[in-house]
């Protein structure tokens, strides 16, 4: 695929890109339907991954570091 942005397509569907390289790919884009159906995949995939949610801190690990801040605070006090 000479010629083609098939390498960057993840990063610019990840918003990772510098403006130039994003211009990059937008412009072969525009001119290429084969990186375009690659791009629009990537973009789903992304969108997709965005909506996983993420982990959250057990309860004890909230208590736990709670408690280490206020002894710090009243150390500092």
């Amino acid at each position: 695929m000479s010629g083609h942005v098939t390498d960057l397509l993840a990063l610019a569907a990840a918003g990772a890109l510098d403006p130039r390289e994003q211009e990059r790919v937008d412009a072969h884009l525009r001119d290429c339907p084969e990186c375009a159906g690659r791009a629009e995949r990537w973009s789903a995939l992304a969108d997709g991954l965005r909506d996983i949610p993420g982990p959250r801190p057990s309860r004890g690990l909230v208590a736990r570091t709670r408690a280490a801040i206020e002894r710090r605070q009243a150390e500092r006090e």
